[in-house]
């Protein structure tokens, strides 16, 4: 899926099956680890920690799809996708 924040567009790429989660931009790939996968519906809410240690994330990927960061428990950023 592409996601978009105020800086730039990216690619979400999740294997399921692997249970990983790059995100793909012209600065290059960044992984993030996977801590959590449900299947929720026709979709997946896939939890973990961003890029380098960053924020925790949490990705919705079906009907609804976007990515929240998190610090502290509480969302700092919203990429909405398509």
């Amino acid at each position: 899926m592409v996601c978009e924040n105020p800086r730039r567009q990216y690619l979400i790429v999740f294997d399921s099956f692997a249970r990983s989660l790059i995100a793909k931009a012209e600065d290059g790939d960044k992984p993030y680890r996977v801590d959590r996968v449900r299947r929720v519906g026709d979709g997946y809410v896939i939890e973990g920690m961003a890029a380098s240690g960053g924020p925790a994330f949490r990705a919705l990927i079906g009907g609804q799809r976007l990515i929240q960061l998190f610090v502290s428990g509480k969302v700092i950023q919203t990429d909405y996708c398509r």
